[in-house]
């Protein structure tokens, strides 16, 4: 069986003027991770060895959620790292090779909010909605290239599932060509399963994953002297040879993508 982890993350805006804004900035994104039960296995087992040191070395709770907000912010489960950056950067790092080490495949996408609105206006569909099918897409392209028949999608709790999902199914149906790819979704299987992060470590490794390549592509290349920023990058680019070729940012105003792309990483125009 082979399952897709889905979740999201959304990077704040920038200067509205001039535009556009800075490179990252403004995006919505949907990351998945798509893994077959070994892979699941492997992920699982790697959390737990990883959660349970943190826990006998810093008395982390044992039932501490990797959520990547917190971790930063050394705040809920994870307050107990306040003042501890070098043991909770290489919590995450342990984190990060876990994923790659399952062998999982990662795959972004993320849509620019403010010219999502200025192309469609009034017809623009919600963001959310719009970068969960485009990343769904990618997966779906990936499925069948790969013989893959079935993906079952994880996805963490929203607020209107329903709405997500009612959207998706009527894509489905119509094997629209709204999307970059346009695709039936004839891999992917309804209906999702709406999860609690807190009880899945598929859910909680997307969430990680996603968060640090979202802060990574905002990183001003041209000024790396901070070491804050350093690590952060380097904590992003343990996952690179996992991430898809597909995954990147939709311009939709300026119809233009910028490819995530592992030797080009943060961002490329192409």
């Amino acid at each position: 069986m082979y399952y897709a982890f889905i979740d999201e993350s959304e990077s704040p805006h920038g200067s509205d003027e001039p535009e556009p804004e800075p490179f990252g900035y403004g995006i919505f994104y949907v990351g998945c991770m798509l893994v077959d039960d070994h892979q699941l296995t492997s992920i699982n087992a790697g959390f737990e060895r990883v959660r349970q040191r943190a826990h006998e070395r810093f008395n982390i709770p044992e039932d501490a959620e990797f959520h990547g907000q917190c971790m930063f912010q050394y705040k809920d489960d994870w307050i107990g790292l306040k003042r501890k950056h070098r043991a909770a950067i290489g919590i995450y790092r342990s984190l990060m090779n876990e994923i790659t080490a399952s062998g999982g495949v990662l795959f972004v996408r993320g849509v620019h909010e403010r010219q999502l609105k200025r192309r469609y206006g009034e017809h623009a569909h919600d963001p959310h909605s719009l970068a969960l099918q485009y990343c769904l897409e990618r997966v779906n392209f990936y499925a069948e290239s790969e013989g893959i028949r079935n993906i079952q999608i994880v996805a963490d709790k929203v607020s209107d599932p329903a709405a997500h999902e009612g959207m998706l199914k009527r894509y489905k149906l119509l094997g629209s060509k709204e999307g970059y790819v346009g695709s039936d979704l004839a891999h992917i299987d309804f209906p999702f399963r709406w999860e609690d992060s807190r009880k899945y470590f598929g859910l909680q490794a997307i969430d990680k994953a996603l968060f640090i390549l979202n802060r990574a592509v905002r990183l001003n290349r041209d000024d790396m002297s901070s070491k804050g920023d350093r690590e952060v990058l380097k904590t992003a680019q343990i996952l690179l040879p996992h991430l898809h070729r597909s995954s990147g940012i939709s311009y939709l105003q300026n119809r233009k993508s910028y490819y995530l792309m592992p030797e080009l990483y943060p961002g490329y125009q192409k």
